[in-house]
């Protein structure tokens, strides 16, 4: 099997994961968080090696983003910081719908992914004032989006890869 179509069947794969690995939240959160994290970035790492344009492969990832952040909505459901993590999905639907649509990431700076942190600490530090949960969240999405966004830099490609993510 050429290198090529081995990666396309890993690539496959991995999009599959994405779609089912959302529905283990209920039973374990963390673990579902980190798988879908890993997932995320191999997905990127593949579509670029196998050629794709920006936009396509931000296309596919986003639309699978907003699955997983559906499920992230469904588990807050019934807890006090629902609200919280409606509104963060709401804004960053906005944004990624804005960025699909104008082809452009830099907005995603604009509209980070704040819910996906606030996920995380909530599940890390379940008794803490929200309020600081929330600048954590805040805080850290701003700096990873700008780290994938703006300066492109890609540590895991570059250093365990030995692989440049450089798009069309």
């Amino acid at each position: 099997m050429n290198k090529k179509l081995v990666l396309k069947i890993i690539l496959i794969i991995i999009l599959l994961c994405r779609i089912g690995v959302p529905f283990l939240i209920f039973s374990y959160p963390l673990q579902t968080f980190l798988l879908t994290i890993i997932l995320d970035y191999f997905d990127g790492l593949l579509f670029n090696l196998l050629g794709f344009r920006w936009y396509q492969y931000n296309t596919i990832d986003k639309i699978l983003d907003y699955w997983w952040y559906l499920f992230i909505l469904l588990f807050l459901r019934g807890q006090t910081v629902f609200t919280i993590g409606l509104i963060l999905f709401i804004y960053r639907g906005i944004g990624q719908f804005i960025g699909i649509v104008m082809r452009n990431e830099k907005v995603y700076l604009y509209f980070p992914n704040i819910l996906e942190w606030f996920f995380l600490t909530n599940l890390l530090f379940p008794n803490s004032q929200t309020n600081i949960l929330l600048l954590v969240s805040i805080s850290w999405s701003l700096i990873i989006e700008w780290l994938i966004h703006k300066s492109h830099l890609h540590l895991i490609s570059k250093y365990i890869f030995h692989q440049e993510m450089k798009w069309k």
